[in-house]
């Protein structure tokens, strides 16, 4: 199936800066789908910003956060400094229940972060949590060159994202392409993605 994909028509360029706002299309989205039922249970793959948790649990009767990049880089070599990360231990940190699955997961800009064969595991894993149906939040740069580390972000209103660097130091960026996403990621279509002006390219998946 091919997705749809929108070029935004507001949003920041992109910016050296540690703070830059952009206007996120993907977001609202995700408002409209969720607003009307407050039984939704979403994981949280960042940090656990209080804006975040707070904007999460307006729309989310349950959320439950895991900071999985830096919870991986306590761990130490492979998985910090400028090697890929790879991590067989996601069912660890990222423990299965059957009887509550997940309906929202925020991945932002994780798949970045991660080489190939580690995005493949996890979204193996995540589909054990998933339903048909639930929806996956990620946004990937198209730049050749991205932060070192993923910077964090935080929901301002329903439509407006900032995005904080946590270093000033960059790195090659993976470039991922759609094809080979969805080929890391089987069990998952996308539902929309668009093109941000910022460079950053916003996918809902959605569990099949």
């Amino acid at each position: 199936m091919t997705a749809r994909s929108t070029m935004a028509s507001s949003g920041a360029e992109h910016s050296s800066a540690p703070e830059a706002t952009f206007t996120s299309l993907a977001l609202p989205m995700l408002i409209e789908h969720f607003g009307e039922r407050y039984n939704c249970h979403a994981l949280e793959l960042g940090p656990g910003i209080a804006a975040n948790v707070s904007f999460l649990t307006g729309f989310c009767s349950r959320l439950s956060v895991e900071d999985l990049h830096r919870t991986l880089c306590t761990l130490g070599e492979p998985y910090s400094g400028q090697r890929r990360l790879y991590c067989p231990l996601f069912q660890a940190l990222l423990p299965h229940s059957a009887q509550a699955p997940f309906d929202l997961v925020l991945l932002w800009n994780l798949l970045d972060y991660l080489d190939h064969e580690d995005i493949r595991r996890l979204s193996e894993h995540l589909a054990t949590l998933a339903t048909r149906g639930t929806l996956l939040y990620a946004m990937v740069s198209t730049r050749t060159r991205i932060c070192a580390s993923p910077p964090d972000y935080k929901i301002l209103d329903s439509a407006n994202l900032m995005r904080i660097a946590n270093t000033p130091q960059e790195c090659d960026g993976p470039r991922h392409s759609q094809v080979r996403l969805l080929e890391q990621m089987r069990g998952f279509r996308v539902k929309r993605s668009f093109l941000l002006r910022n460079g950053m390219q916003e996918y809902l998946f959605e569990k099949v």
